[in-house]
């Protein structure tokens, strides 16, 4: 994902909101979850892998999100 907003980047796009990330998480999953045993001998399916892109986007997406707080401690 995080490889995909570099080549957005160079189009002036990004993958920003949660909707997007998760629909490009799902259908990235499963092509690659179900194609890809298709084109390659030894792929298997394993339908826990679209769960992890699933829950791996979501990851992503709370970190580029996350609110940076500044404290000073100093008193």
């Amino acid at each position: 994902l995080a490889y995909s907003n570099i080549l957005l980047d160079t189009v002036n796009r990004k993958f920003s909101k949660l909707i997007h990330i998760v629909m490009f998480c799902l259908v990235v999953g499963i092509v690659w979850e179900f194609v890809a045993p298709l084109v390659k001998k030894y792929a298997v399916f394993d339908s826990i892998d679209i769960l992890c892109y699933l829950v791996g986007g979501i990851i992503y997406w709370k970190v580029q999100n996350r609110k940076v707080i500044i404290r000073n401690d100093k008193c």
